[in-house]
């Protein structure tokens, strides 16, 4: 089976995108986070996965954005 697809959108609070990561890796979104640089935003996550099922959410904090990617690319 392959990995989902997952894609990070942080939006500042004047409705800009700032940064968007795509990736198949959750390292890659944890170390970005791990690394603290980041201003009050809105991170709007998606996980596509190969059946093409889809989640989505809305998170204001890092803390639920976290709880959110372990829930979401957990193995069945």
């Amino acid at each position: 089976m392959n990995k989902p697809l997952i894609s990070l959108k942080l939006v500042d609070k004047n409705g800009e995108k700032v940064r968007t990561f795509v990736t198949r890796k959750t390292k890659r979104i944890y170390s970005f986070l791990k690394a603290g640089k980041i201003k009050e935003c809105l991170f709007i996550l998606s996980v596509r996965y190969g059946n093409g099922s889809t989640n989505e959410g809305n998170y204001k904090t890092t803390d639920d954005l976290i709880d959110a990617l372990k829930a979401f690319t957990e193995p069945d």
